[in-house]
């Protein structure tokens, strides 16, 4: 743990470092997985398509809700990375407190605005009447233990910012024990359905920010947290922002076009619902094993940037790309092998399993293109650019989505028709973004020998 704890992220050779940093981060997307899984398998099991159908199709608006600050963490750790990198113990102790208060202030909003505007959302995205309530008393309860997943998010950030990949691991494993033991009492033991599934998330969400303040606490570092310290230091807190919101905002430009393709999705009816949702998660696991990659891209630019040591960002940026497409290919091919079998875990339903193994074949082929587009937006941002990339998706991911949903499915209306605006946006999205990294490197190398 001392060896990944102090990694040397400014110095050669990388790839060895990389995989250090990225294969805990991995695991930790496994583990959320699987917890996340629990919740679908045994709904889905023991609660009935119906119950399954609800949950699903709250995915949307909770990631709507909680990316519109979740950015922000990933300015943290931006924030925090160049300071270590440029080894200035105060703007790092400021950057931590600065941050971590800011967690508490972003999970309070969220949880208001969720619970307020859980319904009326679910109704916007035409939710089927069979399922609307059930949807809407799930996002309430989910929504009250944002404060504590937030502080988690961030303090996690925090960690991975100095090399500290391990940790955050551990606490998803027994965070994601816990929260399938939970599940399957409040589901099982006590049939609470959804309710029980939500209640399960929040109080594994709380443990698990309790384990990372404890960890916060005991750090022997500048990134040690103190709680009287926390405050909002203006200059740490404009700089997280202008990262972490352009970040998050770009995050809500994909979020934004899923709710238009899901309004979409929900109009083919409960089931058809239920097996996007279903299918998503096999998708949702190789992004997130790609996306180790590009969180080990930022962060040691970063670090490197605060460093002053230019020449590494390319070195970092193709070994993080070869590794990032390596994993897309591997993950994807095993997934159309095996998606029946996946599908089969999650419901029996036939209805189910079909409309999800046909989405797969249309979606998992040409993630490597989704990478290519997250290790070039992962790069400028570590390299602190996050206005432009955000224009950037907005236009190749968000506005293309929308015009396709609106002008290209209309002339044929099937569920294939939707699939297809997914690569086509992750390739007009990548070319302006590779581009445009292409471009700031050369300018800070330049800038470096003048």
């Amino acid at each position: 743990m001392r060896k990944i704890s102090n990694l040397d992220m400014t110095n050669g050779p990388f790839l060895k470092k990389i995989i250090a940093f990225a294969v805990p981060i991995i695991l930790t997307g496994l583990v959320q997985m699987s917890y996340n899984a629990a919740d679908t398998i045994i709904v889905g099991r023991f609660a009935g398509s119906t119950a399954l159908a609800a949950v699903a199709a709250t995915g949307y608006i909770s990631s709507l809700l909680v990316n519109i600050f979740l950015g922000l963490s990933i300015g943290a750790g931006v924030v925090v990375s160049n300071a270590i990198g440029a080894k200035d113990k105060d703007t790092i102790s400021r950057s931590v407190h600065t941050s971590m208060l800011l967690s508490l202030i972003s999970g309070f909003i969220i949880t208001i605005a969720g619970v307020i505007l859980s319904k009326p959302l679910l109704r916007f995205l035409a939710t089927p009447a069979d399922i609307i309530d059930l949807s809407s008393r799930y996002l309430k309860i989910v929504f009250l233990g944002t404060p504590f997943s937030m502080f988690n998010n961030f303090g996690s950030s925090i960690l991975r910012a100095k090399g500290d990949t391990k940790y955050p691991l551990f606490i998803s494993i027994f965070s994601g024990i816990l929260n399938v033991v939970l599940n399957l009492f409040f589901v099982i033991a006590i049939p609470l359905g959804v309710v029980g599934v939500a209640t399960a998330t929040v109080i594994s969400s709380v443990i698990s920010a309790v384990l990372v303040a404890f960890l916060l606490v005991k750090q022997n570092n500048d990134c040690k947290l103190y709680f009287k310290k926390l405050r909002l230091h203006k200059n740490e807190l404009i700089r997280i922002i202008k990262i972490g919101f352009p970040a998050g905002f770009q995050t809500i430009c994909f979020t934004l076009a899923g709710t238009i393709v899901q309004s979409t999705i929900n109009t083919f009816g409960s089931m058809a619902v239920a097996g996007v949702s279903v299918s998503s998660k096999i998708d949702s696991l190789i992004s997130l094993s790609m996306g180790a990659f590009s969180q080990a891209a930022t962060t040691f630019i970063s670090q490197n940037l605060g460093a002053e040591k230019y020449e590494n960002i390319d070195k970092v940026f193709y070994r993080c790309q070869i590794l990032n497409t390596g994993t897309a290919l591997v993950l994807s091919t095993l997934g159309l092998i095996f998606a029946k079998k996946f599908m089969g875990i999650f419901t029996t339903d036939t209805d189910v399993i079909a409309y999800g193994v046909e989405r797969l074949w249309y979606i998992l082929p040409f993630m490597f293109v989704c990478g290519f587009m997250d290790m070039s937006s992962a790069t400028l941002r570590g390299m602190g650019i996050s206005f432009v990339p955000m224009i950037i998706t907005l236009i190749g991911s968000c506005f293309t989505k929308v015009i396709w949903v609106y002008a290209a499915f209309p002339l044929n209306p099937t569920l294939p028709m939707v699939y297809i605006s997914f690569p086509l946006c992750w390739l007009l999205t990548f070319i302006p973004l590779f581009i445009l990294k292409t471009i700031e490197k050369r300018k800070l190398c330049a800038h470096k020998y003048i």
